[in-house]
């Protein structure tokens, strides 16, 4: 199991050098295109969806960068993580179509309950499952200063176990999207 911790580093260490430090700790390849959102003049979005591809990095009309290559591991989510935490200018975070386990449901989780700047959170297509979406929702009601406004947990193997976290997220009246299509719910869920 990957264990979720913070990288530390001095003023005259960049974000870039303490993210490849945290992989190096963990014995894990840097992620090229989170580097490249890390050497951006002001990144603001992140998307690491359907890593399933040659790697493609393309700059949207909105700025926000694109990425796909092959499927996110534990130690990439832990190291991603610790470093997005540092950066403070990342607003909108997509994970989707990446098999997320609970060490990744724990660092997204560990990153939400300091989270000061993500308005915007994709893991759809996940697997994520209810223990792991708890996690998650738990550390978003928790942390009275997230501004996340948008959450897309479509596709993610819910059942009807996750329909109590979700009526503690709702009731922060913070949330302006919500998206859980493709759920396992039932009428009588709703």
């Amino acid at each position: 199991h990957i264990r979720f911790c913070f990288i530390y580093f001095n003023a005259q260490q960049n974000p870039t050098d303490a993210y490849l430090t945290k992989c190096q700790e963990l014995d894990t390849e840097p992620v090229y295109e989170f580097m490249v959102v890390l050497d951006s003049a002001a990144p603001t979005s992140l998307n690491l969806s359907q890593r399933k591809a040659k790697l493609d990095v393309v700059y949207d009309t909105e700025q926000k960068l694109l990425l796909s290559i092959t499927s996110i591991a534990d130690a990439d989510i832990a190291s991603i993580c610790s470093t997005i935490a540092l950066t403070k200018n990342i607003i909108d975070v997509n994970l989707s179509d990446n098999i997320l386990s609970k060490a990744s449901a724990n660092s997204i989780s560990t990153l939400l309950a300091e989270n000061r700047s993500i308005e915007s959170l994709s893991v759809a297509n996940s697997k994520l499952g209810d223990e792991n979406f708890a996690e998650i929702l738990s550390s978003i009601v928790n942390n009275v200063y997230s501004p996340i406004q948008s959450l897309d947990f479509s596709n993610c193997n819910l059942t009807y176990a996750s329909t109590t976290p979700i009526c503690d997220l709702l009731s922060m009246g913070r949330i302006k999207y919500l998206n859980l299509q493709k759920n396992r719910f039932t009428n009588s869920s709703v």
